[in-house]
């Protein structure tokens, strides 16, 4: 069963107890290469057990100590007995460091550091006894003898003030400190075990690392038979040179702990130098200040490097191929030193994973940690036609790839779209978000496409040269294509600029077809310079008399009627399409009776291209239709009296009609007939009448428009001279006898002296 020695037998031999013992020896012998030196490399070690229990032993008696044995397991290459395995069976009980325990040698010393240890010795088992023949050589007889037959390994305790580096023999267990009562101060774990990097004996380190004691570097051609790896010596040496390069992997205050050199990171903060860099060079020496590292998973997180602002010889002044590290320390948030090398022999640090590199020097550069540029490049500005460096004005929301407009000298803003029909500038928003919010700033700013300052516009938006369009805004779902208010007194939501001598539109809405629907010219007024007069009815209850009790602004208008009263009562719109308050008109209901409501006011129609405008909402009734004649419009004499005037613009439905007609006097060719346009009864309609001038004063032409539409029902060409004209907004004649009632009147606007939209608008 041995290997390297083996029983030399020879026929005819006499075998005798020193032949049996010698092959124990030699099996012994094989086990003390394999396991005591290939496996355990000549030293004492523990694969687990021999633990002593110190919880709660810390001021009591040295005696009392006690170790858990029970299943433990040894490699003793250095014990009194050969073999070097050893397990100690399961089921042994807690051995007390005491007196009475006859496998404790020695004993604690007070007031001093003491050495625990075991060794291994053989001695007859009693438990493997049995009955064995002896044969007495005198008379060759046989007798029987109840004795053990065999002889087992086990431990004896040795405490002693001995240094384990003086006794081999012993593998140690523990390092226990007394006082002078002979009591525990501390105990300290010696066990070299076999799978921890750590190491035990007298002086345990439990950062122990793999020394590499004949270096780490082989030469080239492979003639050196014992550096680098080829050193190692024992599977124990392998797992230690194993865990000590994870550890230089990983970093982390021990092997095991759960860390990564990549998550160490050198940040930057405070002031920086005045290169605008936490480093500078001069060519020579190189300076650093504001450096700390970050790092996880232990109980220090960061490092603060100390500042280095002046020049040090053997520090700062670094030679092609020098650098400066530091070793970090992760059991504190300490303060640590940068030290000089050399990056061909920078050496490890006492801690394996925790020296990092802050600069180094190649040619006439030195580059940083965390930088891609060497310290102290400088860079041209950025200019329209070359690239270069710019100053962000304020944090970028995407640091990683930074987006920068290009102010201009007084910091305004310019973004133009380089090709194709995009716009300038873009914005969407998401769910119920704005697709853009912006605010006016402070004073008199105008909040308009971002923030304006003192009484800056937040934003001017231009069309192109020929038919572009400064802003395009499509509101979705229920949402204003735009929404904007201004924020405090004196503050405006929207304001637009006239171009110095130009009479560009201001403002247009226009309906799908592309048709003007509303138009602010350049000095502000709606189609062009005007005035107007707009009555929403305020009925405030009871009769109107002769007098006039129409509750409007200004007593803009007259009553007038040649019998009866005119009685208004204000009743419910009918079509919710129109919001302005409608009120009813009734006739006397005798034959002739004339009620009207005029302006008190005259104004004068004459001078080149200016427009007139009345506009106003009626609803007809049945009763209306048959008994009285209706009137809307201007007549040029005054006195409310349509009919009398030699000079008028009208739309009149007469009683029994179906139709409304527009009818006009002082026309070329006075007297004409339109067709007539039918209008549903009790339905809100809209009519408007537009007087344009043409030229010289007198000049002129009528448009009449019901409805929506944008072409006129009638068009006529008037020659009335100036004019002085009285807006009658509504003129009943009754006919019958019977009372005639008009259902509803809704707002009247009438606009004057307003310059037409320029053709093409």
């Amino acid at each position: 069963m041995s290997v390297i020695r083996q029983q030399n037998w020879l026929g005819q031999q006499r075998v005798d107890i020193p032949h049996v013992r010698s092959i124990e020896s030699s099996i012994c012998a094989d086990f003390d290469v394999l396991a005591g030196n290939i496996m355990a490399g000549l030293v004492p070690v523990i694969v687990k057990g021999f633990d002593a229990i110190a919880t709660g032993a810390i001021g009591q008696p040295a005696a009392a100590l006690q170790v858990n044995t029970a299943g433990s397991i040894c490699m003793h290459p250095e014990a009194s007995e050969a073999g070097s395995l050893f397990q100690v069976p399961s089921n042994r009980a807690v051995e007390v460091l005491g007196a009475s325990n006859a496998r404790v040698r020695g004993g604690f010393t007070s007031n001093t550091t003491n050495y625990v240890g075991f060794d291994l010795l053989r001695s007859a088992d009693s438990s493997t006894a049995d009955l064995v023949q002896f044969l007495n050589p005198q008379t060759n007889k046989e007798s029987p003898k109840d004795v053990p037959l065999g002889r087992t390994l086990d431990y004896i305790f040795y405490i002693s003030t001995q240094d384990f580096t003086t006794t081999p023999g012993v593998c140690p267990i523990a390092v226990v400190v007394t006082d002078s009562s002979n009591n525990v101060v501390s105990i300290t774990d010696a066990r070299n075990m076999f799978y921890r990097l750590g190491s035990g004996n007298s002086i345990p380190n439990a950062l122990h690392t793999f020394p590499w004691a004949n270096g780490r570097t082989e030469v080239g051609n492979n003639s050196d038979f014992s550096v680098a790896d080829k050193s190692i010596n024992s599977l124990k040496d392998w797992m230690d040179a194993m865990m000590t390069r994870v550890w230089e992997l990983g970093g982390g205050q021990y092997w095991y702990s759960p860390t990564n050199v990549i998550n160490v990171e050198m940040v930057r903060t405070g002031t920086p130098f005045t290169n605008g860099q936490f480093f500078e060079w001069d060519g020579a020496n190189l300076h650093w200040k504001g450096l700390k590292f970050l790092f996880d998973n232990t109980v220090g997180w960061f490092n603060t490097v100390n500042n280095q602002t002046t020049d040090s010889p053997g520090l700062t002044n670094l030679a092609d191929g020098d650098c400066i590290y530091v070793d970090i320390v992760r059991s504190s948030n300490a303060t640590v030193n940068a030290v000089k090398g050399t990056l061909t022999n920078l050496g490890s640090p006492t801690i394996p994973g925790s020296r990092f590199v802050i600069a180094w020097r190649s040619g006439t550069d030195i580059f940083t940690r965390n930088s891609d540029f060497a310290v102290g490049t400088s860079f041209a500005a950025a200019t329209t036609t070359a690239l270069g460096v710019v100053k962000l004005s304020v944090p970028s929301a995407t640091p990683s790839a930074p987006v920068v407009f290009n102010p201009g000298t007084n910091g305004e803003l310019t973004v133009a779209a380089t090709g194709g029909n995009v716009a300038g500038t873009t914005s969407t928003g998401n769910g119920a978000g704005a697709g853009g919010i912006f605010n006016g700033g402070g004073g008199n700013a105008v909040g308009v496409a971002g923030n304006g300052n003192g009484s800056g516009a937040g934003g001017v938006f231009q069309g192109g040269l020929t038919s572009g369009t400064g802003v395009a805004a499509l509101g979705g779902g229920t949402g204003p294509g735009v929404d904007a208010y201004g924020s405090s007194a004196g503050s405006i939501a929207i304001q637009t600029n006239e171009t110095a001598g130009k009479y560009n539109p201001q403002m247009v809405t226009r309906d799908s077809a592309g048709n003007v629907r509303t138009y602010w010219d350049h000095i502000g007024f709606p189609s062009g310079r005007r005035s107007e007069f707009r009555e929403p009815w305020r009925y405030s209850g009871g009769t109107i008399s002769a007098a006039g009790a129409i509750a409007v602004t200004g007593n803009m208008w007259s009553l007038q009627t040649n019998t009866g009263s005119l009685a208004m009562p204000q009743v419910p719109g009918l079509d919710t399409t129109y919001v302005a308050s409608l009120v009813e008109f009734s006739n006397g209901g005798t034959a002739t009776n004339k009620q009207s409501i005029y302006t008190t006011n005259a104004t004068v129609f004459s001078g080149t291209n200016i427009v007139t405008i009345m506009e106003f909402e009626v609803a007809i009734n049945a009763s209306a239709k048959t008994n009285a004649d209706t009137y809307f419009g201007v007549g040029i004499t005054g006195g409310g009296d349509i009919a009398a005037d030699t000079s008028y613009a009208y739309f009149k439905h007469a009683a029994g009609a179906g139709n409304w007609f527009a009818k006009s006097a002082g026309t070329v060719g006075s007297g004409n007939t339109d067709t007539g346009v039918a209008v549903t009864n009790s339905t809100i309609t809209k009519f408007r009448i537009e007087l344009h001038g043409t030229g010289t004063p007198g000049a002129g032409i009528a448009r009449f428009f019901i409805g929506d539409s944008l072409t006129p029902v009638a068009t006529h060409t008037v020659n009335w001279g100036a004019w002085q004209m009285f807006f009658v907004s509504f003129e009943s004649v009754a006919v019958n006898t019977v009372v005639s009632q008009l259902t509803d009147v809704g707002e009247v606007l009438i606009q004057w002296n307003r310059w037409a939209s320029p053709v093409g608008v």
